[in-house]
């Protein structure tokens, strides 16, 4: 007789295998969905082993989504898997499966290109896992690749942005420093020489100011192209700003001298490319490199950016020795950078200190008046003593600080006119018709420059005829329709305009016919002579002779002897200003002068 308990403990056993069954069912139909979805996803599932070929046992048919091959052509050994990767990969992807296989490592990554059926190489990122026996020996290898092709794509997109010049496709400053660094390292373990170039194009300003800023960046993209013919594969261009670049050339000899004519004979190589005659847009354009060259060797202990900092200075030396030039580097070099570094220290300190003065030097007309004075701006250093101006202006005009300085001069010499008019008869003053300013590039191409003026005459209530602006030849030239604007801006307001050191600049007929200059200053250069040179004669009287048709007055500067007064009023000049007359003097000497000029005019000039 069978007991209610055994067929209820049989029912509660069916019913548990029932639920066994399903879920089990239940458990394999969720996992042929994932297998389904994973093998219909990106990710291709491979296995394969080594020997005696390599040969696949699956791949997953999502190959043909990713590289166009069905899985067969794998399977059936059609296609030769290795045999797709990229020539430069191929190597490096066996050497990979080789080193893990022989360490007991249980899985590698790696990243190679694979050709797909239409020719093209695709990028894969591999993941595989080594599966071994209990003997360790490799039974299979099971690989999951994914398709990365995009995520390259757009690496070498941010790393392009990152490390090289988007205009030339050059590497960037970035990019050269650390090729540098590496390349210091590499010329100390090997024992070799190599060298560094700093290149700056001359007048590149000009270019992009006359012909527009199209044209300089087509010169730009064709001087880089122009850089690499020269250049052997090892070696590297940069552009590192505006239009300077740079070249490392590595490993060029082991020894000094040698080394140094290789050097040399790549740097011409590439001062004749730069130089010759470029056709670009329709445009003929001129163009020649300064390069500045340092040498660097196992021996030396110096940082990429001093290396960096020594070309450039180099190659400022070959821009102040007349551009297109090749200067070497030398110690001798960097003394004179660190004394400017230092003089531009103290200039600083000298603006806060107010060490700087104005003198004064009269000029004459033909018959000894004194009719107008120049504003000569002295430093009195307390320690050094007194420094020239053509040793600090340079300076001031590199680092801006002309500007500030600029703005003093018109000021104090305003302010000092004034002054000597406003102390009287009774107490030395008097009336002086004019002073003449040097008015600085930078300064003059202040877009307030004309409102600073204005603004500082009627400070001082001046009659703006009083005041006269000196300007280099090269100021005027280097942005004509500025220089236009300005200067009738400045003689809208009654002011007159002088164009000093004529002669030794560029001496161009239509910007003195197209500009409202007052006044030509022949340099001194052509006066030194013009009692023994006759080519400074000549020109002296042509330059007399043009303003006079001209219709502007000519001041001859530096006139030091009765000889050269006399040779120069022989030629028709008017207007004197030397030492035969009288050298620069402080404002209380200039009254002083002034005073006693006007009671006894003859013996005024003798005494100085």
């Amino acid at each position: 007789m069978i007991q209610i308990n055994d067929v209820s403990a049989a029912y509660r056993r069916e019913k548990a295998l029932e639920l066994q069954v399903r879920d089990r069912k239940l458990v394999e139909q969720k996992l042929s969905q994932e297998r389904a979805l994973f093998i219909s996803g990106p990710t291709v599932v491979l296995t394969w082993t080594m020997q005696p070929e390599w040969k696949v046992d699956y791949i997953s048919p999502n190959i043909l989504q990713q590289i166009g091959y069905k899985d067969s052509c794998f399977l059936d050994q059609e296609i030769y898997f290795p045999g797709l990767a990229h020539p430069d990969d191929i190597d490096h992807l066996l050497e990979i499966i080789e080193v893990n296989s022989g360490s007991n490592n249980s899985f590698f990554e790696q990243e190679f290109r694979l050709e797909n059926s239409q020719g093209e190489y695709r990028w894969i990122y591999n993941f595989t896992t080594i599966h071994r026996d209990k003997n360790g020996q490799i039974t299979k290898y099971l690989g999951y690749l994914l398709d990365i092709t995009e995520r390259k794509q757009f690496q070498e997109k941010i790393e392009r942005h990152a490390f090289f010049d988007e205009l030339t496709g050059l590497p960037n400053r970035r990019l050269f420093l650390d090729r540098l660094k590496r390349e210091l390292v590499r010329a100390r373990r090997r024992s070799y020489m190599g060298d560094l170039f700093f290149i700056d194009l001359d007048r590149f300003k000009q270019i992009n100011d006359i012909l527009g800023h199209d044209t300089g960046d087509l010169l730009l993209q064709h001087v880089a192209i122009l850089l690499l013919g020269c250049l052997r594969q090892e070696d590297t261009a940069a552009r590192i700003g505006g239009d300077e670049f740079v070249v490392i050339l590595s490993d060029i000899g082991k020894e000094l001298e040698p080394a140094t004519q290789n050097a040399l004979r790549v740097a011409e190589k590439i001062r004749n490319s730069l130089g010759e005659k470029h056709y670009l847009n329709g445009k003929e354009i001129n163009s020649t490199p300064s390069i500045g060259i340092v040498t660097f060797s196992s021996q030396d202990n110096v940082s990429a950016d001093d290396l960096l900092r020594f070309a450039d200075t180099a190659m400022y030396r070959a821009k102040n020795d007349g551009r297109n030039q090749i200067r070497f580097f030398s110690p001798e070099m960097q003394n004179r950078v660190d004394e400017q570094v230092h003089l531009e220290k103290l200039l600083r300190k000298a603006l806060e200190k107010k060490e700087f003065s104005l003198n004064f030097q009269p000029i004459f007309d033909d018959k000894n008046e004194i009719i107008s004075a120049e504003a000569l701006l002295r430093w009195e250093h307390p320690k050094k003593g007194n420094i020239s101006p053509a040793e600090f202006i340079p300076v001031a005009e590199e680092t801006g600080m002309i500007l500030p300085l600029g703005e003093w001069v018109l000021r104090e010499a305003c302010k000092t006119l004034k002054n000597w008019e406003t102390g009287g008869p009774e107490n030395g003053g008097f009336f002086l018709p004019r002073i003449a300013i040097n008015v600085s590039p930078k300064q003059f191409r202040q877009s307030s420059f004309v409102s600073q003026v204005k603004k500082t005459l009627e400070e001082f209530q001046l009659d703006p005829c009083r005041l006269e602006i000196e300007l280099t030849e090269g100021v005027v030239i280097a942005d004509v329709d500025d220089t236009i604007r300005k200067m009738h801006a400045l003689k809208s307001l009654g002011i007159s305009i002088s164009i000093d050191d004529f002669g030794t600049g560029y001496s161009s007929l239509a910007y003195l016919i197209k500009l409202p200059i007052d006044v030509l200053k022949i340099d001194q250069s052509f006066v030194r002579d013009i009692t023994c040179d006759k080519n400074n004669s000549v020109i002296v009287k042509t330059i007399i002779s043009m303003a006079q048709h001209l219709k502007m007055n000519v001041i001859a500067e530096g006139v030091e002897t009765e000889a050269q007064l006399k040779h120069l009023a022989i030629q028709g000049c008017r207007i004197f200003q030397g030492y035969l007359f009288s050298k620069p003097l402080v404002s209380e000497e200039f009254a002083e002068f002034y005073s006693e000029h006007k009671e006894y005019p003859k013996r005024s000039r003798s005494n100085f």
